[in-house]
């Protein structure tokens, strides 16, 4: 089981993006307790929902336009971000409804139970004495910033892609300024969406991670010389069947995450394809 040093980084960057308004929760660093906003900042985050909202609906709208008017509008490398970007949109505002707004009590108590019993003690960074699922729970807080670094770098590669805010503007038009509006638009709502992804990723990830702890815990003190009472066989048995559970849990949920994703796989391929594509023929016309 992870320490809360070694997970610090997570609650830091949960603080900053609360602070920023960008998740309705309190976080403290020092303890790993979260609390739920009331108030004005509560309705703060609700805008940016509101916001993350009508984005999606401009996303999946470009969408349709694009299948419908095929002949003008259709780039296959554009079509395949433009299909990856809807359902990351969809796969966030599905998990802000359930954490937030569906069960925010619940999700609150969840999350303060998963580091509450573990002591804050400084471990030296050692890179052969972790997992992979350790890794990935230690550097989980670079995937919000992560999100919002693709979304500007293709915006600023080409902003007349169907799937940003520029594209509805004339392109003889154009300026800075408006692009700069447009982004400006479009970044909150991107940021919220990756925030409330990386927030429900971190609550999975540590919950597998305490209960497979709690079973090696019940492993090894089934495994001491002591009677074996009915109350430390119920004991082990629940926490095996609390882990069965979220295992498959845990494996349903990344295979729906997986399966909504499969256009990622051909994007990147399909973006480069395009791209070499339209670099050849441009310098076969010059």
């Amino acid at each position: 089981m992870l320490t809360k040093h070694e997970v610090r980084w997570n609650f830091a960057v949960l603080n900053l993006l609360s602070r920023w308004q960008f998740l309705p929760i309190m976080v403290n660093v020092e303890n790993g307790i979260i609390t739920k906003k009331e108030g004005r900042d509560r309705r703060y985050w609700k805008i940016l929902f509101i916001v993350l909202n009508c984005h999606l609906t401009f996303i999946i709208l470009r969408l349709v336009q694009v299948c419908t008017y095929l002949e003008d509008r259709f780039l296959i490398g554009d079509f395949c971000l433009h299909i990856l970007l809807a359902l990351a949109g969809i796969v966030s505002v599905y998990m802000s409804l359930v954490l937030f707004v569906k069960w925010p009590y619940l999700s609150v108590k969840v999350f303060n139970e998963l580091y509450c019993s573990v002591d804050s003690i400084k471990v030296p960074f050692c890179w052969n004495i972790y997992t992979v699922q350790e890794y990935f729970i230690i550097f989980m807080f670079i995937l919000p910033f992560g999100n919002a670094f693709l979304f500007h770098l293709f915006n600023l590669q080409n902003p007349n892609r169907v799937f940003f805010l520029a594209s509805i503007l004339d392109p003889k038009h154009q300026n800075l300024v408006l692009r700069f509006i447009c982004l400006t638009i479009e970044t909150p709502s991107v940021v919220t969406g990756a925030s409330s992804f990386f927030y429900a990723l971190f609550i999975m990830f540590s919950t597998f991670q305490k209960l497979l702890w709690s079973a090696e815990i019940e492993i090894v003190s089934l495994g001491m010389p002591r009677k074996l009472t009915k109350k430390r066989i119920q004991r082990a048995f629940m926490v095996c069947r609390r882990l069965q559970l979220h295992t498959q849990l845990f494996n349903q949920c990344f295979a729906d995450i997986n399966y909504a994703l499969k256009p990622s796989r051909s994007s990147l391929g399909s973006v480069l394809f395009t791209e070499r594509l339209s670099t050849c023929r441009n310098n076969s016309k010059s």
